[in-house]
């Protein structure tokens, strides 16, 4: 069996906070972050942003324990127990000097950055998705664009959350450590097109796709739509890219389109929160819904939001969907 010890624990990421000097350069650097997320250097259309759309990402095979529950909200558990590693860990160079003073994986892939300039939050460049068969899970984390630098120490974190333990089922109070069998990694993205118009789109949900209007859990082909459209347009900041996107006449667009969600249904839990100290309930949808009508103007969202997942709360791994394009 291949050792994985040399991830976790005794990684060199994993070192205490102490010196002055790193910290105020980090916090330097995070200000520039925000900076260059709230105004990219670079304009295109979505269409011109699948051609160099580039992502990386580390995979963790796992042998399947028994009886172990893995739908639809596995990827928020594991989510959250990388979170719990991240949080202990330092510097992303460890006992090497750092003349950019980079900050700390969880300052960047997990904490919140803060809004922009028209008052949104800065969305997190963290996906985790969750594939699993009879014999094993895979548990993929992929990074958009700069914040790929920080794979090492996400990779190392997943490693370590998962032989610490996830829990068994969604209401376990117990942990159970994970058998790893394969580490790998590998770069995504560089997407084409389709070679023909796209009348209509079938989306079906692997977890459950969250929508919300004014505190209210809403579910339509157009809000859907324009939720993936709008988390692929921040994602890209992270490439330090600004899409160009008429607002205005996609909404129009958005909801000429029909929507047909007799295969879909409201699935409800309660997920665990640290800072809320108790659990939260969630709903979204799963099953399949149909579109048709003038698609064309959403195909590249819909093609860089498999990669990227949708709704909210995509960061926790909800919203995660495989699209058919359809002439």
């Amino acid at each position: 069996m291949t050792d994985f010890s040399n991830l976790w624990p005794q990684s060199s990421w994993r070192i205490p906070l102490e010196k002055p000097v790193w910290r105020a350069g980090a916090e330097q650097f995070l200000d520039k972050l925000r900076g260059d997320l709230n105004s990219p250097l670079l304009r295109c259309s979505p269409a011109e942003h699948l051609q160099f759309l580039e992502l990386v990402e580390t995979t963790v095979t796992v042998r399947r324990p028994p009886d172990f529950q893995d739908f639809p909200e596995l990827s928020v558990r594991i989510r959250g127990a990388i979170g719990r590693i991240l949080q202990q860990m330092g510097p992303p160079v460890g006992h090497r000097r750092d003349y950019g003073c980079r900050p700390r994986a969880w300052d960047v892939v997990f904490e919140s950055l803060g809004r922009d300039s028209e008052g949104e939050e800065f969305q997190k460049p963290l996906i985790i998705q969750v594939d699993s068969d009879a014999s094993a899970l895979r548990i993929t984390a992929r990074l958009v664009g700069m914040a790929g630098f920080w794979l090492p120490d996400v990779e190392a974190a997943l490693v370590g959350a998962l032989e610490g333990g996830v829990a068994l089922s969604e209401d376990s109070k117990s942990r159970i450590s994970l058998e790893i069998i394969e580490v790998s990694r590998r770069s995504r993205g560089y997407l084409d097109p389709p070679a023909y118009p796209v009348r209509s789109a079938h989306l079906r949900f692997l977890t459950p796709f969250r929508l919300r209007s004014e505190n209210h859990n809403v579910f339509n082909g157009s809000s859907m739509l324009l939720s993936i459209a709008n988390r692929v347009a921040k994602l890209a900041r992270w490439q330090g890219v600004a899409l160009v996107i008429p607002w205005a006449e996609l909404h129009e667009k958005a909801h000429a389109i029909t929507c047909n969600a007799d295969d879909s249904y409201s699935y409800r839990w309660r997920r665990g929160s640290q800072r809320a100290q108790g659990r939260i309930a969630v709903v979204g949808a799963l099953g399949s819904v149909e579109l048709t009508g003038f698609i064309d103007p959403f195909v590249p969202f819909l093609q860089m939001g498999e990669l990227v997942n949708g709704g909210s709360h995509a960061a926790l791994g909800l919203g995660r969907y495989r699209a058919a394009l359809y002439p």
